[in-house]
């Protein structure tokens, strides 16, 4: 029988709704690999099936799954694939075991637009393939974005880098939304997703046994499955992909070791310090790295109201995006693709405070380039009674230098017009204006 792995059904659209794919399970790397049992990599849904031992060992062996229910060849395996877009399917909940793409459905999203679709399973999980929004402003998205929410932690994405891939445990729903405003546009997102059923639609699974049994699945007289020749070495654990080894960083904290930054590679442990975290506290520490891998082992802040953190929180912040934690459920494993600092912080207000958070993580090594010097070159200012001020065009206080920046028509398009003293061909250094020192400051009043 041949595999499908995920990337396959997924070619299929939506006509591969009663195909199989045999289930995935996160590699030491965070990624996704396909699923092995406990016994170690060599027993996979192949092995399984080529030996016919479904019958006789496909309830042991538990890794996350056993055999009869992560391979199509044992009666497993996820068989619900769907091509969903937000275009079509907006305001949905889909339900249950799932597997299959989401995308904005438009090819470039139209502006003034709110849509939004909730896949209600567990342990889903979100892979980006592609992401083009309108960029977001001084680290915020504010104008255009894609918002992942689950219970009272929502994240919101712009621009034009793919987020990371997420895994969220646990069985509440994941809500991906999309907002534009009236103004500029992009290609939109795609990505692939994979949820289990949740506890009301999962199936009964087989009890463990209470005995343990050898891990090397045993022959039976009848039709007994070809041994691994005993010549060949037990499989040992896949190397990652960085060419560096971690170096442990021990047990760092909030408490002692905020405003820090740890420069990879690195792996070890991350807690607030405290046991119970004090009041009125803002501390963080700085990861800086490749691939950076963040994995919650224990989490108890003061609670969310009305959906929002509100009063205790840990954020965490990489380039423009952030999310905010609270309440007492563990946030997703998250492995941050690329190079970039990665800011774990702790917000506390003066009144409740929980038992704080740990959480293990692990980074690449991050290579700095030293940048080529060049001219310098500073947006001009104007005056605002007897104090400079950004420059910003008559078409209101945030379409400044930075906005002429965030996409790169803008200047073509936009910079000989809406004067505000200067036009933005004037005013800013992206549009070919500027000044030649950062003191130049033009003191002519709007």
């Amino acid at each position: 029988m041949q595999r499908l792995t995920l990337g396959a059904v997924l070619l299929l659209g939506s006509a591969s709704a009663q195909q199989c794919r045999d289930r995935q399970i996160a590699g030491p790397d965070g990624g996704m690999i396909d699923w092995h049992d406990v016994d170690g990599p060599v027993y996979t849904c192949a092995y399984y099936t080529e030996e016919k031992i479904c019958a006789q060992h496909g309830d042991n062996w538990r890794n996350v799954f056993v055999a009869n229910e992560a391979c199509c060849g044992c009666g497993g395996g996820v068989t619900s694939t769907q091509t969903l877009s937000l275009r079509e399917h907006n305001g949905q909940t889909f339900t249950g075991l799932l597997s299959g793409t989401l995308s904005d459905g438009y090819g470039e999203y139209p502006s003034d637009t709110d849509l939004e679709v909730t896949l209600q399973g567990s342990n889903c999980r979100l892979q980006w393939t592609s992401f083009d929004l309108e960029s977001g402003e001084d680290g915020e998205c504010v104008y255009d974005w894609v918002m992942v929410t689950r219970g009272f932690s929502s994240v919101k994405y712009c621009g034009d880098a793919l987020p990371p891939t997420t895994t969220f445990s646990g069985d509440r729903a994941v809500q991906i939304s999309l907002h534009s405003d009236r103004y500029y546009v992009g290609a939109g997102f795609e990505l692939n997703f994979a949820c289990d059923a949740g506890p009301e639609t999962q199936p009964p699974q087989t009890p463990e046994p209470t005995t343990a049994t050898p891990l090397t699945p045993e022959p039976t007289t009848a039709t007994p499955p070809t041994p691994v020749p005993t010549t060949t070495t037990p499989p040992t654990p896949q190397p990652t992909v960085a060419t560096q080894e971690p170096v442990s960083s021990g047990a760092l904290t909030l408490r002692e070791h905020t405003g820090e930054t740890f420069t990879g590679p690195l792996s070890g442990t991350l807690s607030d310090g405290y046991g119970e975290y004090p009041s009125n506290t803002d501390l963080e520490v700085t990861l800086q790295g490749s691939n950076c891998r963040l994995q919650w082992t224990s989490f108890d802040f003061e609670a969310a109201k009305d959906g929002e953190c509100v009063w205790d929180w840990v954020m965490v912040t990489v380039g423009i995006s952030s999310v905010k934690y609270c309440g007492d459920a563990l946030p997703p494993t998250t492995t941050f693709s690329g190079v970039g600092p990665v800011v774990i912080s702790l917000h506390s207000d003066a009144y409740v405070q929980g038992a704080g958070f740990e959480l293990n993580f692990e980074c690449g090594g991050a290579e700095v380039e030293t940048p080529e010097p060049v001219a310098t070159c500073a947006d001009l200012r104007t005056a605002v009674g007897f104090a400079a001020s950004t420059w910003y065009d008559a078409g209101g206080e945030q379409y400044t230098c930075a906005w002429y920046e965030a996409r790169a028509t803008r200047c073509s398009e936009f910079g000989s017009g809406y004067r505000r003293v200067f036009t933005a061909s004037e005013a800013c250094c992206v549009c070919g204006g500027g000044a030649a020192s950062s003191d130049a400051v033009d003191l002519r009043q709007p």
